[in-house]
């Protein structure tokens, strides 16, 4: 048997904490290992890979949880969208220079909250392939993650506000 995905539930209302520690808990696979009553005491003790809200579904929150383990960062669409809309700074696009357009398409599709598999749907490729192009961007932007990307998009101009 695979070694459970640990988890650490953070919320500022310890009566969702105890719901969410309930409904994981009964998930095949999880273990929960403590819980946070913000965020900065969550990044504090464990770091984050993901950002969902409390109206996710919990299917939603229970495939969130194995996409975070397997290495995406989650983060939910309307977070992604307030993101793009609250980001003002523009930093020079000389980074982008090298993307292909097929990775500035996927980029922008990231920016805008989308997991590996929605990016493969919209884009009519595998999800292989999705994995590749992400691979690919992440190490030409020079960023460890999908957040940190989809924040330089932003800031480039490459995806719009609000879209």
């Amino acid at each position: 048997m695979a070694d459970p995905i640990t988890i650490l539930v953070v919320d500022d209302h310890a009566v969702v904490r105890e719901g969410l520690r309930a409904f994981l808990g009964l998930q095949d696979g999880f273990e929960i290992v403590g819980e946070a009553g913000d965020g900065d005491e969550a990044l504090d003790e464990a770091g984050a890979a993901g950002y969902l809200l409390k109206n996710s579904q919990p299917a939603e929150l229970a495939r969130a949880v194995r996409a975070a383990h397997a290495g995406e960062a989650i983060i939910d669409p309307t977070v992604a969208a307030r993101l793009v809309h609250a980001l003002s700074k523009r930093p020079a696009a000389t980074a982008f220079d090298d993307l292909t357009t097929r990775e500035r398409g996927v980029l922008a599709l990231i920016a805008q909250g989308r997991s590996n598999k929605r990016i493969a749907l919209e884009l009519g490729i595998s999800e292989k392939t999705v994995k590749t192009h992400v691979g690919h961007v992440l190490a030409k932007l020079d960023v460890t993650d999908r957040t940190q990307a989809a924040v330089l998009a932003v800031q480039a101009g490459l995806v719009k506000r609000g879209s």
